[in-house]
C-alpha cells in the first residue's frame, strides 16, 4: 500500500525494522500483514517543500554548500536559479553537484536557520553580496530602466500577473493621452521593497530573495515581449570609424619600421636592465599595444546606444570591450 498525501498523491515508502530489515510498502498486500513495533523508522520519498543541502566541488568557501527548498519536477537533472550559480561557480556545461537530505529535526533546523540561500546572499568573508542578477535579467534591467523605455497597457498588465505581491492596485500610467503608457522604471518601483530608501534600511534575507526573484520574473517577461538579438549589423563600423582605425594602424606600422631602422643602425638606446634586443622588442610591443587600444576605443565610442553588442558589455551580462 502507498502513503496518500493530502494532495492525493501516492508515495512509495519503506519501513526500516529494528534489525535493519527493509519492508517495501509497495509489496505489502494487506495492512494486517504488517506488524508495526516501537523503533520502526519510516523512509519516504522527497516531497515539495523539503529542505536539502546542495554542494558543488571544489568547496572553496562557505557558500559552496547551501540549503535549498525543493520542488519535485520530471526528469533526472538538478535545476537551480541562475543567480545561485555565482557562489557555486557553476555553469551548465556538464557540472555535477551533490544533494544531501537531512533527516533529523536538529539538522533540518540548522539548514533552515543557518545555510539557506537567502541567508548566504551576503558573504561573511568580505561582507558583500555574492549573488546578484546575471545574464539575461541583468541585460533586461539595463534596457528596461532607460528613460525612453515605454510599456503599453497589455504588456504592463501581464507583467503585473508575474508580480507575487500584487495587491490589485494598478499604478497610474506615466502618459495618459492618446493611450495609457507606463515607463520601464515603474516596473522597477514595483519590485523595490517599500521600506527601502536612501538611508538603506535593513529588511532581511527573505526580502532580498524576493527582490531577486521578482526582478527575474518581471524583467524576463518584459524582455521576452520586446525581444533582443544580436546580428552582423552590430559588428559593422561606419566609414568614418574605419578611416580612423586605418590611420591608427598605418601610423603604428610606420613607427615600428622606424624602430627597426634604428635597431639596424645601432641608434637605439638600451633600456635600464635590458639588452638591446629586449629594449627593441619592448618598444615595438608598446607601439602595437597602443595601436590596439586606440583602435578599440574609437570603435567602441562610435557604437550607438542602440547597438546590441554594446548593450551586453555595458550591462555586464556578457563580453568585454578589450
Amino acid at each position: 500500500m502507498g502513503l496518500t498525501l493530502p494532495e492525493g498523491r501516492q508515495v512509495q515508502s519503506t519501513l526500516l525494522g529494528k534489525d535493519g530489515q527493509r519492508l517495501d510498502l509497495r509489496y505489502v498486500k494487506k495492512s494486517s500483514d504488517l506488524h508495526l513495533e516501537l523503533g520502526y523508522k519510516m523512509e519516504r520519498h522527497l516531497n515539495d517543500g523539503d529542505f536539502v543541502l546542495f554542494s558543488r566541488q571544489p568547496s572553496l568557501h562557505k557558500m559552496s554548500i547551501m540549503g535549498h527548498r525543493i520542488k519535485i519536477m520530471p526528469y533526472s537533472t538538478f535545476r537551480l536559479n541562475l543567480s545561485v550559480t555565482s557562489p557555486y561557480n557553476a555553469d551548465f556545461d556538464g557540472d555535477e553537484m551533490n544533494m544531501h537530505f537531512p533527516k533529523s529535526f536538529e539538522t533540518r533546523a540548522e539548514v533552515l536557520e543557518l545555510v539557506m540561500v537567502p541567508k548566504c546572499i551576503v558573504s561573511p568573508q568580505s561582507n558583500r553580496p555574492v549573488m546578484g542578477i546575471v545574464q539575461d535579467t541583468l541585460l533586461g534591467c539595463l534596457k528596461i530602466t532607460k528613460r525612453d523605455t515605454l510599456i503599453d497597457k497589455d504588456v504592463f498588465m501581464n507583467i503585473l500577473m508575474w508580480w507575487e505581491d500584487f495587491d490589485g492596485k494598478i499604478p497610474a500610467p506615466a502618459i495618459l493621452k492618446p493611450r495609457p503608457i507606463w515607463t520601464g522604471k515603474q516596473v522597477s518601483n514595483l519590485i523595490i521593497p517599500k521600506k527601502i530608501n536612501l538611508i538603506r534600511e535593513e529588511v532581511g534575507p527573505d526580502a532580498a530573495r524576493k527582490f531577486l526573484g521578482h526582478t527575474q520574473w518581471l524583467v524576463n517577461y518584459w524582455l521576452l515581449q520586446t525581444a533582443f538579438s544580436i546580428g552582423i549589423g552590430d559588428t559593422i563600423a561606419d566609414a568614418a570609424t574605419m578611416e580612423k582605425i586605418n590611420q591608427i594602424i598605418s601610423k603604428a606600422k610606420n613607427d615600428v619600421k622606424e624602430l627597426i631602422k634604428q635597431a639596424h643602425d645601432k641608434q637605439l638606446e638600451a633600456e635600464a636592465g635590458r639588452t638591446m634586443m629586449e629594449s627593441f622588442e619592448n618598444k615595438v610591443n608598446q607601439v602595437l599595444n597602443k595601436a590596439r587600444d586606440d583602435a578599440g576605443s574609437s570603435a567602441q565610442n562610435s557604437l550607438s546606444e542602440s547597438n546590441n553588442l554594446k548593450a551586453m558589455v555595458t550591462a555586464g551580462s556578457k563580453g568585454q570591450f578589450h
